[in-house]
């Protein structure tokens, strides 16, 4: 292979222009020596000018220049305009300049500037600053400012609400010197003790070191007013210094019971039976104040009255509940039974039983009678505890088919004969019925049946039975032959498995 070398007259290597060279035909190479190795040529070329040239071109990426419309440009310039260090342009207007001279400009001078200091500005200047700030409250988390000037509120109830919450917050005491119908002004409680050096501190102002020292107490600066105009306008706050000068307190007045009531009702929806002492942590880590067990049981108590409802008020809406229960389901059956007052003279009943059959169940029930139903009572916990009776019978998946209940004052002979009949009356049922009844043996249903219906069959639940052999007889074995007696289905198999003469099977 034939090296390259440099023509005559070109001695100096870097004044041969390889980097301007884009293919071979510039190149005054012998035509012969070209076509017998091209491959070869091009090869050593790009090899040469790699070693000998400062400059590379990627020619792979060669980005073309953009042309400019100079004529669009410098209608966005001032061609008047003399610049630093520059020419004035205006020698290059075209004729078309004076068509350019009707263009809107802005003109920045009939706007208010914010470094004026006209009362107006300064003004928003400050409330800008004021809403564009970011404290760190006690827990350490970021919050904005709570208020500003300027800010409304519907209801006063809401900026009290809303006051008491920062209180908590930054822990401090906060009063309110001013509260009608047209004003609401807090002020903070909390005081600093100035000695003589003006330093603020815990000092008593007796004597320091055997020195007298003559202290000041100087009161908080945080203050918030808010009036409105009319009983119709919303509250707005008209001052408001957000600087505290006092230290913080673990006493918070605010804190009171109702308070954290409304702030854990959530809470305690998820989670009805968390503990008082959890509670209590929980309430003292997230606002960093001291609260008592007994303050955190009050407020408890009262998130689950909230939540559940208030069981005076619940009662008192019993024939509300009765009405949108009749008016939903047709054919519902509702009977209340009460008892007259002590005082002969009262206009007011007492409560005792209330019995519910809806309309769509009975329906249900007659139309797929399977002569059979199931009956149990439970207890009712509670301020105004009772028991509720209910009447179950069997759909024809052989499931659980529910019919009616009743809320009594307990589970005795004269309840459950009200409750039967009352389910007597939705289901036609009559001495002479041929019913199926199942129960746990209860001692107040057992007359009742035999009284109402003497011709019903009654049986008992294997369950229930057990459960109260199991107190006398503890080990496997009576289980065993008690299930096998149960689940006989003929009488000599039955009487088999009572003299023990069956073998178990594996």
């Amino acid at each position: 292979m034939t090296n390259f070398q440099p023509f005559e007259g070109f001695e100096d290597q870097d004044s041969i222009p390889f980097n301007r060279f884009e293919g071979q035909d510039n190149i005054p190479f012998n035509d012969e020596w070209r076509q017998e190795e091209p491959d070869d040529i091009e090869l050593e070329n790009k090899n040469s000018e790699d070693e000998d040239s400062d400059f590379r071109i990627d020619e792979d990426n060669i980005i073309e220049d953009v042309e400019v419309d100079m004529e669009d440009f410098n209608l966005n310039i001032d061609t008047e305009a003399e610049f630093n260090g520059c020419q004035s342009l205006g020698g290059q207007r075209n004729e078309d300049s004076d068509e350019q001279e009707d263009l809107e400009v802005i003109d920045n001078d009939e706007w208010d500037s914010l470094s004026d200091n006209s009362g107006d500005n300064k003004k928003r200047r400050e409330m800008i600053k004021e809403l564009g700030k970011q404290t760190l409250c006690s827990v350490g988390e970021v919050h904005k400012v709570a208020f500003h000037i300027g800010q409304k509120y519907k209801a006063k109830k809401e900026l009290k609400d809303k006051i008491d919450l920062h209180a908590l917050e930054t822990r401090r005491n906060i009063s309110f010197t001013k509260n009608d119908k047209s004003r609401l002004t807090a002020i903070c409680d909390g005081t600093v003790v100035l000695n003589a050096s003006g330093v603020g501190g815990p000092t008593s102002g007796k004597k320091v070191k055997g020195k007298d020292v003559n202290s000041d107490k100087v009161k908080c600066t945080w203050k918030l007013h808010a009036s409105r105009s009319s009983e119709h306008d919303y509250w707005f706050i008209k001052t408001y210094n957000q600087k505290h000068i006092c230290l913080q307190t673990r006493k918070i007045r605010s804190c009171t019971t109702t308070f954290l009531s409304k702030r854990i009702m959530d809470q305690i929806e998820a989670n009805p039976g968390l503990p008082v002492r959890a509670l209590q942590e929980q309430l003292q880590s997230t606002y960093g104040v001291s609260i008592s067990e007994e303050k955190a049981f009050r407020a408890k108590t009262l998130a689950t009255k909230n939540v559940a409802g208030d069981y005076v008020k619940q009662y008192a809406a019993l024939r509300d509940y009765v009405l949108e229960l009749q008016k939903r389901n047709e054919g519902t059956t509702v009977k209340i039974d009460v008892v007259s007052e002590p005082v002969v003279s009262s206009l007011t009943r007492q409560f005792r039983r209330i019995y519910v059959c809806l309309g769509p169940l009975k329906k249900g029930f007659k139309a797929g009678l399977r002569e059979f139903l199931g009956l149990d009572g439970a207890f009712m916990k509670g301020p105004f505890p009772g028991q509720i009776l209910s009447a179950v019978g069997v759909d024809s998946n052989n499931g659980t088919y529910p019919l009616a209940y009743a809320v009594v004052e307990s589970e005795n002979t004269s309840s459950w004969k009200w409750f039967l009949q009352c389910l007597a009356e939705d289901l036609e049922l009559y001495l002479n019925s041929n019913f199926t009844f199942i129960s746990d043996r209860q001692k107040g249903l057992l007359p009742a049946i035999e009284q109402l219906f003497p011709n019903a069959e009654h049986r008992f639940c294997i369950r229930h039975i057990y459960q109260n052999m199991r107190i006398r007889f503890k080990t496997t074995e009576y289980k065993e032959y008690f299930w096998r007696c149960a689940t006989a289905t003929t009488i000599p198999e039955f009487e088999v498995v009572m003299e023990g003469k069956f073998q178990t099977c594996y």
